[in-house]
């Protein structure tokens, strides 16, 4: 009897927290070829969490598609960390 295997949610926890990290590191290589002069400002560690905070903040608006996250965290780094709090 074939066996079978379960998707667990752990699972899928892993996998998707692979892919974020994944993602955070393109971003980072992205601002470093486009940005570089903020992306030295900056520094790797405030641009890993400007990167992990423009996630967080993306996802609690509903953009999750990468195509969508990567120009709202760009406009974090052009604008303000805060753009779309601020007034």
């Amino acid at each position: 009897m074939p066996r079978t295997f379960t998707i667990t949610q752990a699972h899928l926890d892993a996998f998707s927290e692979q892919q974020e990290q994944r993602f955070e590191d393109e971003m980072v290589i992205h601002f470093q070829k486009q940005y570089p002069t903020e992306a030295r400002r900056l520094g790797d560690a405030l641009l890993r969490e400007l990167i992990r905070d423009g996630i967080a903040t993306a996802r609690g608006y509903g953009i999750v598609r990468e195509l969508d996250v990567a120009p709202y965290i760009e406009l974090m780094l052009a604008i303000s960390p805060d753009f779309d709090r601020s007034r």
